[in-house]
C-alpha cells in the first residue's frame, strides 16, 4: 500500500512542479516584454529628449567659448603640454620643489 502512495505522491508531485515552471514561464515571457515595452519608451522618447538637450547645451558651451575669444584648433594632447615651457628645456631641468620634509 506504501508503494501507491509513493505513486500517487510522485504523481502530484510532478503535477505541482509542472504548474510552477509553467508560471515560471509565464512570468519570464511578462518580464520580457515589459523590458521591450520600456526599451521602445526610452527610444522613442527619452533618448531623443537626451539627445535635444546635449546639443543643446554643446552649442551653449561653444558659443559662450567663442565669445570669450577661445579658439577650437590643434590636438587634445596639445593641450596637456605646458604652454609657458619652451621646447628646448627638457623636462630634468625643470625647476623643483624647494621644500623641505618636516621632521
Amino acid at each position: 500500500m506504501s508503494f501507491f502512495g509513493d505513486l500517487l505522491a510522485g504523481d502530484a508531485a510532478a503535477k505541482a512542479s509542472n504548474y510552477n515552471a509553467g508560471l515560471i514561464e509565464r512570468d519570464a515571457n511578462l518580464t520580457e516584454q515589459q523590458a521591450e515595452q520600456g526599451y521602445k519608451v526610452f527610444q522613442q522618447f527619452d533618448l531623443p529628449r537626451f539627445d535635444y538637450y546635449a546639443e543643446k547645451q554643446k552649442g551653449a558651451l561653444q558659443t559662450s567659448f567663442a565669445g570669450a575669444g577661445v579658439e577650437f584648433s590643434g590636438s587634445a594632447s596639445a593641450g596637456l603640454l605646458p604652454a609657458t615651457a619652451p621646447s628646448s628645456i627638457k623636462p630634468s631641468k625643470w625647476p623643483t620643489s624647494t621644500v623641505s620634509p618636516s621632521t
